[in-house]
């Protein structure tokens, strides 16, 4: 089932970066998908009027403003066009209308009402959100007893910035902290090393009159983006000797990650140090992260310094992930009919893409989970801002949807987490079947279009040829071309240098072609190819009257399209057993004869497809393997034949 294509599908490509700053990745992908307006320009949702109406598909980049979809961004206020403030605020991860934080914390902390929420818990006196240990710790993912490590450190650099500068004879604090950080009875004593250690290993604090420790946003920010930029090896060794043993706390606190997760790769080595040791000799690289620590006394993990560092150099650190692009993309002969047609015919097409791709996203929005300590949890929906292209970076007619599905969902009572993004990768295939089966609905309901098969699989357009997609396929596989413009303009796992050195030179063939000179070059091309405008104009027909439409998705064909899937050469023909995404996808591609006698794909829409699949997997020519969340299925007569 895998091997079938449609007309439409999708891909999943996470948004972010290796070591890049989250406020980088958010910077590229908005000024990707996004764009200021140009001046002039009309506003969003304006209708262009006259012979330029075609402006506004083939336009600059981001051809058109962007639509809020899902329930996450109607229950955030969201709807309409995409604005950029908004985008770029839940993008990083902030609520756009109050700057709060839209993840909170992780465990018990995350269950207390207003504490520990990842928020801010009061206001400084200059009115600079303060944070209190709990909430700085759902912030950064630590714990409370991390970030009480990392105000010890905070603390023992500002009074050793202190204790500098007026040996220089003027106490300069750091800037945005109040003097008068409590200077007794620190433990352990003041070092040079204090004022040298890693950016991300320390959090200055601000001291209440009571001799509380808060922490400022600015500072909470500088911290939590020195952790997710990584501490180099070099920073490491500058600290001190090699031989040096660190606790796995302090080691965990100098190298900006979780005291946990060190335990875990440190634990790792010594069940697996015969195997590691095996592929390092081999010059193989160890699939898993390690640490070489041993166990001291009371049995409590230490590192050396060097060995700490030699990690740092072997570590790849977990990439910032502030969303998904869920890209619908089209068959070749649905975009040529599409832009090369009328305004009548652009408008059909594009539609009915649309309504395929929106209906495709309610489906996967039922679908979607998020993750309480450890375990899916079913979430309330997504945050989806969906941008629509028209053209191929090669200036191919190629109708495509970036939909970027923000990194994070609501769960239980109202808590923010982290979308679970297997639910994505698990229902994209079943997902292209349903796009394409509303799409192909829609369409019916306005043009009179047949179908023909592809050349691999699937079905393309009756009257656009081979050749005709050949010629408008220059550019390798446009599925992977619209992937690959997105991925090198907001740099996924590229270092920002590179980002920003992309985005500078973003899609520039597109920038300045008109629209009529764009159209005019395409239709030479397909006429050069035996693809004329009456040609375009006869398969841009109106639909007969609805009482005629062809539909071959009648409950009397029932029967007819069990049978076909049932067939050794139907559902099973790839393989014995199938999933219930299998059997969606079996029957949007399932080509049924019609009056004529002649194959047509099924024309009754994402919702009867839906209905038949249940209805076929409920029905006796299916047999059920399993109980599990996604059974396995096979047919009765295959069943029969493997007894």
């Amino acid at each position: 089932m895998s091997g079938w294509r449609f007309v439409v599908k999708f891909t999943v490509t996470p948004l972010g970066g290796g070591r890049a700053d989250t406020a980088r990745v958010v910077d590229s992908i908005v000024r990707y998908l996004q764009p200021p307006a140009l001046k002039g320009q009309q506003s969003p949702g304006a209708s262009p009027s006259g012979s330029s109406g075609p402006d506004r598909y083939y336009a600059d980049t981001g051809e058109e403003p962007g639509r809020w979809l899902g329930r996450s961004a109607r229950t955030a206020g969201l709807a309409g066009p995409v604005g950029r403030d908004d985008f770029a605020s839940v993008l990083a991860g902030r609520d756009p209308h109050t700057g709060e934080r839209l993840i909170t914390a992780q465990g018990s902390a995350g269950r207390r009402p207003t504490l520990g929420s990842g928020n801010h818990s009061r206001l400084g006196p200059d009115g600079e959100p303060l944070f209190d240990v709990a909430d700085s710790a759902a912030v950064l993912g630590a714990t409370q007893r991390e970030v009480e490590r990392l105000l010890d450190a905070g603390t023992r650099r500002a009074t050793a910035g202190l204790f500098g500068a007026s040996a220089a004879g003027a106490p300069t604090p750091p800037a945005g902290h109040p003097a008068g950080y409590p200077v007794e009875g620190l433990q352990p004593p003041l070092s040079s090393a204090d004022t040298q250690e890693p950016e991300a290993s320390f959090l200055v604090p601000f001291v209440d009159a009571d001799g509380s420790r808060w922490v400022t946003e600015a500072e909470l920010n500088r911290c939590r983006l020195a952790r997710e930029e990584g501490v180099t090896p070099d920073a490491i060794r500058s600290l001190g000797a090699p031989e040096d043993q660190l606790s796995i706390g302090e080691a965990a606190r100098l190298a900006g990650v979780t005291s946990r997760y060190l335990r875990g790769v440190a634990r790792y080595h010594e069940e697996h140090s015969d195997e590691i040791d095996e592929a390092v000799a081999a010059g193989r690289r160890p699939r898993h992260a390690y640490l070489e620590a041993h166990r001291g006394t009371k049995n409590r993990w230490l590192v050396t310094r060097e060995r700490l560092a030699e990690f740092l150099e072997r570590r790849r650190p977990p990439a910032v992930r502030v969303a998904y692009d869920l890209t619908l993309t089209t068959e070749k002969s649905l975009g040529v009919l599409a832009l090369l047609g009328d305004a009548a015919t652009r408008d059909a097409v594009l539609g009915s893409i649309q309504a395929g791709n929106d209906w495709a996203l309610c489906w996967i929005e039922d679908r979607a989970v998020g993750r309480i300590d450890g375990k899916p949890v079913a979430a309330e929906g997504l945050m989806v801002a969906s941008f629509r292209h028209l053209t191929s970076r090669a200036l191919d007619p190629f109708p495509h949807h970036h939909n970027v599905v923000v990194n994070t969902v609501t769960v239980g009572e109202g808590d923010h987490r982290a979308l679970d993004a297997r639910c994505l990768y698990q229902n994209a295939h079943a997902a292209s079947a349903v796009a394409t089966a509303e799409m192909r609905h829609q369409l019916a309901k306005r043009l009179d279009i047949h179908w023909r098969p592809g050349r691999k699989s699937g079905w393309e357009i009756d009257g656009i040829s081979p050749k005709v997609v050949s010629e408008f396929s220059k550019r390798r596989n446009e599925i992977d071309d619209a992937l690959r413009e997105l991925e090198a303009e907001i740099g996924r796992g590229a270092h920002p240098v590179e980002v920003e050195h992309i985005v500078l030179r973003t899609r520039p063939a597109k920038n300045h072609t008109p629209a009529d000179d764009l159209v005019a070059r395409w239709r030479e091309r397909a006429a050069a190819c035996g693809l004329t405008s009456d040609d375009i104009d006869r398969l841009s027909r109106p639909a007969r009257q609805q009482d005629t439409q062809r539909d071959s998705q009648r409950d009397t064909q029932r029967d007819l399209v069990f049978d076909l899937l049932a067939d050794p050469n139907g559902i099973c023909a790839g393989g014995s057993v199938f999933t219930r995404s299998d059997a969606i996808t079996a029957i949007a591609n399932l080509g049924v004869p019609d009056a004529d006698g002649v194959a047509q794909p099924l024309l009754g829409g994402a919702t009867e497809v839906l209905k038949l699949s249940d209805a076929f997997l409920a029905s006796d020519r299916v047999v059920c393997l399993n109980d599990a969340d996604d059974p396995l299925f096979t047919t009765s007569e295959m069943l029969e034949v493997q007894n």
